[in-house]
């Protein structure tokens, strides 16, 4: 039985930080309509800014890293985004 599911790239370290639940919103330009489970991928290539600060970060790049749960999609605001758009 094949089942299809909806997957997202995300650079790491921040794809392991979805899928650990460390890091709960991830920003893009696009909304999307779907909830429900979904496929979180790393990138061929990490975050390049995060390599220089810790070059000691196990790099799984390339790989599917877990599967989470889209629960909400809204748009961006400085409500939502809180102190750090100050």
């Amino acid at each position: 039985m094949t089942v299809a599911i909806k997957g997202l790239s995300v650079r790491q370290p921040w794809a392991n930080q979805i899928v650990c639940g460390t890091k709960t919103v991830e920003w893009r330009s696009w909304a999307t309509k779907y909830r429900g489970p979904l496929l979180i991928c790393s990138t061929a290539q990490p975050d390049s800014r995060f390599r220089a600060m810790c070059k000691d970060y196990p790099e799984y790049n390339g790989v599917a890293c877990g599967i989470v749960t889209l629960a909400d999609c809204v748009p961006f605001t400085r409500r939502i985004c809180g102190a750090r758009c100050a």
